[in-house]
């Protein structure tokens, strides 16, 4: 982690001394992927438990989320939500995409 740490400093840095960092939108997808590279890494530094499995399988309401995991992390998103909510996950993004609400 501290490797992530370091180049995440140099890369603030870089960008504060190109742009203020609200006027650029490069800045903030720049901190955006760090952030979600960093929870990432931080998940997979912890085993996932059946409570973990549990909670993220409670709602289906969550499923445009549950699509994006999978879109990203497939391996990730079907451990984590289960076959039968990654599948339904799937399917209502793909009739949303079919009907051009995407």
């Amino acid at each position: 982690m501290a490797e992530f740490d370091e180049q995440l400093a140099a890369d603030i840095e870089a960008a504060r001394q190109a742009v203020t960092p609200t006027d650029s939108a490069a800045w903030t997808t720049l901190m955006l992927g760090r952030q979600q590279s960093r929870t990432a890494a931080e998940a997979a530094a912890r085993p996932r438990t059946d409570d973990d499995r549990d909670r993220a399988q409670a709602s289906w309401d969550v499923w445009p989320s549950v699509a994006d995991h999978y879109a990203e992390y497939p391996d990730d998103a079907l451990d984590l939500y289960g076959l039968a909510l990654v599948q339904f996950a799937i399917g209502q993004a793909g009739r949303l995409e079919d009907a051009g609400r995407c």
